[in-house]
C-alpha cells in the first residue's frame, strides 16, 4: 500500500462538519458517551447532539449495563483500530471490484478476549453477513443518517463492520466511504491476514506496503 494510502487511513472524519483531522493539527475528540463518534470541536458536538442523542443513549445504556466491562473495552478497540477495520471491510466486500455490494453486505468479525493483549481481543474470524444482520432501531437510523450524508457528498456508502464478542457483546461500526477511499484503497486478497496481525502486535496505524 502506497505512503498516501496510509496517511488516508489515518484520518478521522468529523461527524457534524465533515472535517478531516490532519496528522499535524488538532487532535478530534471522541464522544464519551458512544465512544465512535468523533467531532473536530465541542462546538460541533453540540450541534450534532439532537440527531446523536438516540444512538449515544442507547450504547451508553448498553455498556453501562455490562458489569463485566468487556462492552467497554470493545469500544475502545473499535476506535483504536478504526482505519484498520474500514480497510479491511473494503477488502472483506472487495468494493474496488463490486461497488454494490456496499448495499447488501457486513462484515462481521468474530473476537475473543484477549487479556495479553493491550487491547483485549484478538480477532478469531470474519464473515460475510446481509446488512439487515444489523437490526436495533436507533443503530440503523444512525447508519441511514451517515449513508444518506455520504451519498450527498459524491461518496460510495456507508460500510459495515460488526465486532462481536460471542454473548458477551457486539459493537456495531459504520465506515463512510468516500470517493478517494474507492481510487486509493485497491484490492488485497491477504486482507485477513493483515488485519489478524496488526491486532496481535497492537498495530493501530498499520504500514504501509
Amino acid at each position: 500500500m502506497s505512503g498516501s494510502s496510509s496517511r488516508h487511513r489515518g484520518h478521522r472524519q468529523c461527524d457534524q462538519c465533515g472535517n478531516v483531522e490532519e496528522a499535524d493539527g488538532p487532535q478530534f475528540q471522541t464522544c464519551g458517551g458512544c465512544l465512535m463518534a468523533q467531532y473536530c470541536s465541542s462546538t460541533c458536538q453540540r450541534l450534532q447532539w439532537p440527531s446523536h442523542k438516540a444512538v449515544c443513549t442507547y450504547t451508553r445504556n448498553a455498556r453501562n449495563a455490562d458489569e463485566s466491562g468487556v462492552t467497554r473495552s470493545l469500544r475502545k478497540f473499535t476506535s483504536a483500530f478504526e482505519p484498520l477495520l474500514g480497510w479491511a471491510g473494503f477488502q472483506a466486500l472487495q468494493l474496488k471490484r463490486v461497488p454494490s455490494n456496499i448495499r447488501q453486505q457486513a462484515l462481521l468479525l468474530d473476537l475473543a478476549p484477549n487479556d495479553r493483549s493491550k487491547y483485549r481481543f484478538a480477532v478469531q474470524g470474519a464473515r460475510l453477513v446481509p446488512r439487515t444482520y444489523v437490526s436495533d432501531a436507533p443503530v440503523v437510523e444512525e447508519i441511514q443518517r451517515r449513508e444518506e450524508r455520504c451519498r450527498q457528498s459524491g461518496g460510495l456508502g456507508v460500510c459495515l463492520i460488526v465486532l462481536q464478542c460471542g454473548e458477551l457483546a457486539t459493537q456495531v461500526m459504520p465506515v463512510e466511504l468516500d470517493r478517494q477511499c474507492s481510487i486509493i484503497w485497491e484490492h488485497d486478497d491477504n486482507w485477513y491476514k493483515t488485519l489478524t496481525t496488526c491486532v496481535e502486535n497492537g498495530l493501530t496505524a498499520f504500514p504501509g506496503r
